[in-house]
């Protein structure tokens, strides 16, 4: 099992905007690693807006098997555009048939309410090998 980096788009499709204030929730297929990275402990970062270079680093953790919860970023991402961050530290398995990756978007009160704003899918390629 290799280690390597996942990459998402993340384009805001409702009212909320994706801030300091949200949380973003990335399920994964189960033929990665339960707790995603090493130890469960992967990094999580933040692109620029021209995802040209890193823009922040922030806290993201395992909560549980195949769900990692990611802490938004500072520069607030508004309505119908689109953040870039890339999780660091996945344990990478090799794979026949492609799985589907989610992602959510959540603020403060929707986590202490266990809600999702916002839910998309995303298909893996149709095959990996590491």
């Amino acid at each position: 099992m290799d280690l390597g980096m996942l990459q998402y788009a993340i384009t805001v499709k409702s009212e909320y905007s994706l801030d300091s204030d949200s949380y973003v929730m990335l399920t994964f297929p189960t033929y990665y690693h339960p707790q995603i990275g090493h130890n469960g402990a992967p990094r999580c970062v933040w692109r620029d807006a021209e995802n040209t270079a890193d823009a922040e680093t922030v806290w993201c953790w395992s909560c549980w098997d195949w769900t990692l919860m990611v802490v938004g970023p500072k520069a607030a991402v508004a309505t119908n555009g689109v953040a870039t961050l890339r999780v660091f530290g996945v344990a990478m398995n090799s794979y026949n048939t492609a799985g589907t990756f989610g992602v959510g978007i959540k603020n403060q009160t929707s986590a202490g309410l266990l809600q999702v704003n916002e839910w998309g899918e995303a298909t893996d390629a149709a095959a990996g090998a590491w």
